[in-house]
């Protein structure tokens, strides 16, 4: 089809699609398998089992080939590990919490940290995943939208689910000022602490889309596409 040409050719399209999300929509693409790799050999193993797991549970009815479901699975461990990996270099005094995250619509992610952690025997893994509907919040109301050209700007919803709506800038600013009134006499560290770790678990939240996964999505698409 003609319209693809505008993102890649024939010969090489990984690489022109890489060219246009970096140069188009400022998106960098990167491998992880090699950070996934430095993970403990115990996490690593839990973590594949796990993912086996769950896409053989979804396919139930119908099997995938292995090299398929094994396909699946890699891309899952390296998504799930590599982002953990990358947080290690990060500033742990960074109020807002880590800066990488691995967006997923699938519902089996936000369990994966402790199902793993627990079978692995190791402390509590903080998991890697943002949920699509507090992108959708954050990019609708938080800092990042005046970074936005007017008229994508104005195709984000306000919100996208009126319970994480209200989750949000409520809640924690509420928090805010309880932890500033329970921590008198004492550093500004436990505050930022508690305002991060509360964003931390917002970030996890899942509304609509994220609760029903890849599914909901597809079927927005399809009734966009019967309406047009």
């Amino acid at each position: 089809m003609k319209w693809t040409e505008e993102f890649r050719g024939r010969q090489r399209p990984i690489d022109d699609l890489a060219i246009y999300l970096k140069e188009d929509e400022h998106i960098h693409v990167f491998d992880l398998k090699a950070k996934a790799d430095e993970a403990e050999d115990a996490v690593r193993w839990q973590a594949e089992q796990y993912w086996y797991e769950k896409h053989e549970e979804r396919r139930r009815s119908k099997p995938l080939s292995e090299e398929r479901l094994r396909l699946l699975v890699q891309h899952d461990v390296e998504c799930f590990l590599g982002v953990i990996q990358r947080r290690g270099g990060e500033q742990v005094g960074n109020p807002f919490g880590y800066s990488n995250w691995w967006l997923s619509l699938d519902r089996y992610a936000a369990a994966a940290a402790a199902e793993i952690s627990n079978r692995a025997g190791v402390d509590n893994i903080d998991s890697p995943v943002l949920s699509f509907d507090f992108l959708s919040y954050y990019l609708a109301v938080g800092p990042a939208r005046r970074q936005l050209d007017r008229g994508l700007e104005r195709q984000l919803p306000l919100a996208v689910d009126t319970s994480l709506l209200d989750a949000l800038p409520r809640d924690l600013l509420a928090a805010a000022e309880e932890a500033r009134q329970g921590v008198r006499g004492q550093s500004e560290r436990v505050v930022r602490r508690k305002i991060r770790d509360h964003l931390d678990k917002a970030k996890l939240r899942a509304g609509r889309v994220g609760k029903a996964g890849i599914e909901a999505i597809e079927a927005d698409i399809r009734m966009a596409l019967l309406d047009r």
